[in-house]
């Protein structure tokens, strides 16, 4: 469900499901109409089995079937819901209720009935074969869930590396990347049909020989050596897409090294593939708007990174450079970040140190305007105001932004570097007694906090520079 579903999901959510939250339409995703009529066959079995106990003549086994049958009535109404029978305790409480259930039905049995069923020599030999069969296939189960049990223990500290090596922005040694690497190779030689296992293993091989990046473009620097191991993990990711072909991200991964690295054009179907199987994956996507750029498709990659965006707002720097390094399209690095006060002032600072001074003040200007049209909400949050006051104080206009750090502070009092902004904007501003009042705060806050003590100082012989000149 996690890899087919989301090219069919038509719903307004963004975030990828890894279950249908229905047993049975689950259970049809995965076995089909047979297995469909298999849980028919089966329910009628217990159902049987239920009605036989009904009709018992000890009263305790048709108490105890009810109660059975109760139980297991509420799995089967909850399993419209949720998929509570994923979970070992609640399948193996249910597979022992059923088996009550259907025990319970045989209990008074003919002996005559039971000494012809001894005699039935077939009968006989069919149950131990039945019951080597199982144990047959219970040790291998056995072995495939050791075999993931490891695979899944390597997978974990592979994610862990990861995660403290991208908390460092992926500048570490290269002993971890190789280690990295080879956690991620003997999880997925623990379980090599594990199509995610496979995949990030080719994608930390593409990271581990990618991190020489013209700063700007974003472009990775390779020799020739380099793109003979890129050739490689394109072949191996088009083998992990056979393994499942429903599996966007190794399309799109593939896709990309081949367009984007190695100049074949057959690398744009891989990427459209990718974005068509993972519609909910922000990788998947945001090499899809890249493409379309690149392509001159603007209005389709300015649509697609703003579903990036929503999907995850790290990847909005690498948008912007897109537009404004790769595509010479600085213009819609302003499009893209128009809603957000943040992203408009990040662009206009990337704008304005490339040399687009207009597009930097038009970036600026739109940045200003909606941060004091936000600010105007009652319910405006306090760093916004806090912001909006430094902008005030920038174009000298003391009195607005006073006005915004009161009420900035007023949410958060304690805030000592904030309210000792809002002192200075009112000395700016004039009004020496509310600004040494509001720098003493600070000193009963912090004693003895130096810039407090400066300003202060800094007041006083302006309150007494302006009593001599009286």
């Amino acid at each position: 469900h996690e890899y087919v579903f989301p090219m069919f999901d038509r719903s307004p959510i963004l975030a990828r499901a890894t279950h249908a939250e229905n047993e049975y339409v689950q259970m049809s995703e995965e076995t089909g109409l047979i297995g469909l009529m298999l849980i028919g066959l089966f329910g009628a079995i217990l159902l049987r089995s239920f009605l036989r106990c009904l009709r018992k003549q000890h009263s305790s086994v048709a108490v105890a079937a009810i109660g059975l049958g109760s139980g297991i009535l509420a799995v089967l109404v909850h399993s419209l819901c949720d998929f509570g029978l994923h979970l070992p305790a609640n399948a193996i409480l249910a597979a022992v209720f059923c088996g009550l259930l259907v025990a319970m039905a045989r209990i008074d049995r003919s002996p005559q009935d039971s000494a012809q069923g001894r005699k039935n020599t077939v009968r006989r030999w069919a149950v131990v074969l039945g019951l080597v069969s199982v144990m047959l296939g219970w040790g291998w189960v056995v072995i495939t869930a050791d075999r993931a049990r490891r695979g899944e223990g390597y997978w974990r500290k592979a994610q862990q590396l990861e995660a403290r090596m991208r908390e460092n922005n992926w500048a570490v040694a290269n002993a971890d990347y190789a280690r990295l690497i080879d956690l991620t190779q003997n999880a997925a030689d623990k379980q090599p049909k594990n199509v995610l296992y496979r995949h990030w293993l080719n994608a930390h091989r593409w990271r581990a020989i990618s991190r020489i990046i013209e700063p700007k473009t974003g472009h990775v620097i390779l020799n020739s050596v380099a793109k003979q191991t890129v050739g490689q993990i394109v072949l191996d990711l088009e083998q992990t897409s056979a393994l499942c072909p429903t599996f966007g991200p190794s399309y799109s991964l593939a896709g990309q090294l081949r367009r984007f690295v190695l100049d074949d054009p057959r690398g744009e179907e891989l990427i459209r593939q990718g974005r068509a199987l993972a519609p909910c994956d922000p990788i998947a996507c945001f090499a899809d708007g890249m493409l379309d750029a690149h392509k001159g498709n603007f209005p389709e990659s300015l649509a697609t990174f703003r579903r990036v965006l929503t999907l995850d707002g790290s990847w909005f720097e690498l948008a912007v450079k897109v537009y404004i390094y790769q595509v010479a399209r600085p213009d819609l690095a302003i499009e893209i970040a128009k809603d957000d006060v943040s992203h408009l002032f990040a662009v206009a600072e990337l704008l304005e140190a490339e040399g687009y001074q207009p597009l930097a003040d038009e970036a600026r200007q739109q940045a200003q305007c909606l941060l004091r049209i936000q600010c105007e909400s009652p319910d405006a949050p306090a760093h916004m105001l806090v912001r909006a006051a430094e902008h005030c104080l920038q174009n000298n206009e003391y009195d607005q932004a006073t006005a915004y750090y009161r009420r900035a502070i007023s949410r958060q009092s304690a805030n000592i570097s904030w309210r000792l902004r809002f002192a200075e904007a009112l000395a700016a501003a004039g009004q020496i007694s509310q600004a040494r009042q509001q720098a003493g705060i600070c000193l009963k806050l912090r004693p003895g906090m130096p810039e407090a003590q400066h300003l202060i100082a800094d007041l006083r012989s302006r309150s007494s520079g302006r009593y001599k000149q009286n």
